[in-house]
């Protein structure tokens, strides 16, 4: 009798632990995530660096791109592929970058391959050494100066000295897979033709992650926020303007806990979870924020811009000639 109690006693214990396992899991991830996506943002600034084909400074991407007065000239963000901005690209098959600029005429393609992180080490093809598991995206926006009495608005953005560049880091899809004998790296940069091509994020024919690197390049994406409520701790809730379906796919994936927004002034916002409350007479499930959000943009409404997947870390760094 002590045996089987024994035993039942020790089973018990066991299933607790298998019970923590999942939650230890997943703490270990989110910090490895948060140390290896820092290293994939720094791979990512340094092409913005100076000196950089991309910088700011004389000669690079940014510079020509304030020059332009298409270019953020109310201080919006610009994506790929936007209708008022066309020098900014994105190939939604492949996932590369190509920036067109005019002064001096040129066009610069920052590939796929130049965006995963890590990158192998130490080998021509890519077959051996580490293998990608990140890959960064940008948004751009040209930094408005304070306006002077009597300026157009296009004086005012004449002026401006400074960009901001917004970086999202998110996880390769975890659902690739691959012929043998093909690594990641390969399969993604193009080094190896794989048919279908495989992107790095992909989305389906809904918008939503596919997760399997089928489909076209998830790209970033604007949402407008209607307004902004406060709760007791003094928290933001984000609400959706009436133009805005409450169960479209994009509404679906930003109230995603740790999802990342950023604000037209380059905050980012994280998402920390949801409450419900009540909208128009209906309660409603929205999603809670962090820092708050300021009393301009809460009573006005605003953009934000955000990844399809969670991403793992998202910066927003300012620079200047």
């Amino acid at each position: 009798m002590e045996i089987l109690i024994g035993i039942t006693v020790l089973a018990l214990g066991v299933l607790g632990l298998a019970a923590l396992f999942p939650t230890v899991l997943r703490q270990q991830r989110l910090a490895y995530d948060q140390v290896v996506g820092l290293s994939a943002q720094r791979s990512a600034e340094a092409l913005w660096n100076a000196g950089g084909p991309l910088a700011a400074g004389s000669g690079g991407a940014l510079a020509d791109f304030l020059r332009q007065p298409n270019f953020s000239d109310d201080g919006s963000w610009v994506l790929p592929n936007g209708e008022t901005f066309p020098d900014f690209r994105l190939d939604l098959t492949t996932g590369d970058y190509t920036f067109v600029t005019q002064t001096p005429p040129r066009t610069l393609r920052v590939g796929i391959g130049a965006r995963l992180d890590p990158r192998p080490i130490g080998d021509v093809d890519g077959a051996r050494g580490p293998q990608p598991r990140y890959v960064w995206d940008v948004a751009i926006r040209r930094v408005l100066p304070t306006p002077l009495s009597g300026e157009s608005p296009a004086e005012r953005a004449a002026r401006a000295r400074e960009v901001q560049v917004a970086t999202f880091v998110r996880r390769i899809d975890p659902g690739i897979v691959l012929r043998s004998g093909v690594t990641l790296f390969d399969a993604l940069s193009g080094r190896v033709s794989v048919t279908p091509r495989l992107v790095a994020v992909a989305e389906d024919g809904q918008g939503r992650p596919a997760l399997n690197g089928r489909g076209e390049y998830a790209q970033l994406r604007t949402f407008d926020i209607d307004r902004v409520e406060r709760d007791a701790q003094g928290r933001s809730t984000l609400l959706v303007p009436a133009n805005n379906a409450w169960g479209g796919v994009d509404w679906t994936l930003l109230r995603v806990p740790g999802q990342r927004l950023v604000t037209p002034d380059g905050t980012v916002l994280t998402v920390t979870g949801s409450v419900e409350t009540d909208v128009g007479g209906r309660r409603r499930v929205v999603p809670v924020v962090t820092p708050p959000v300021g009393d301009s943009a809460a009573n006005d409404g605003f953009t934000v811009i955000f990844a399809p997947q969670t991403p793992v870390a998202v910066s927003v760094t300012t620079l200047a000639p």
